[in-house]
């Protein structure tokens, strides 16, 4: 068992992977068209949405945690926060998340970035779909990075979309 270097030592983790993947396990050796889709997904964030997706897979973590690793590699890969970082350790299938939890309110009110709130909202329900069919670690990714960007892409479609008439409130008022 390799221990993986810290990511101060590690120069793998100078720049984050162009596509989005480290893939420092070989899982997707075997499955490149999975690696695309998830690539696909990450990609299409990144482009129509601003929004950064990375995946850190190693095989397994014999000294530190995935979740010290995620959270750093968030502060290295996405300083200004929009986005999160995964890190999947493969021979115990823990799945860590990097992302930054303090909120940003721009001048109108609103929140910069995806809230915190959406954000564990949907992974939640990513890795519950995820784990709902024993499938093997390359299909589990699929199917949680899918699903992170199928809600991801949901809240963006909402936000972006006005509110319909009957769910807006208008108010009067009268002075006398």
């Amino acid at each position: 068992m390799l221990n993986p270097p810290s990511i101060e030592q590690n120069t793998a983790f100078e720049q984050p992977p162009p596509d989005g993947i480290l893939d420092r396990a070989g899982l997707f050796q075997r499955s490149p068209e999975i690696r695309a889709n998830i690539a696909g997904h990450i990609r299409q964030l990144r482009e129509e949405r601003g929004f950064l997706i990375y995946i850190l897979i190693e095989s397994v973590f014999v000294q530190g945690d995935p979740q010290t690793m995620a959270a750093g590699l968030r502060e290295k890969w996405i300083p200004d926060g929009n986005g999160l970082v995964f890190v999947f350790e493969v021979d115990s299938r823990q799945f860590s998340v990097g992302q930054r939890l303090e909120q940003t309110v721009t001048q109108d009110g609103s929140i910069e970035g995806v809230p915190s709130y959406v954000t564990t909202a949907v992974l939640a329900q990513a890795s519950a779909d995820a784990k709902k069919n024993p499938l093997s670690p390359e299909g589990f990714l699929d199917v949680f990075v899918t699903r992170v960007a199928d809600g991801l892409n949901g809240y963006f479609h909402r936000k972006d979309s006005p509110l319909p008439e009957g769910r807006t409130l208008r108010l009067g008022m009268i002075i006398v």
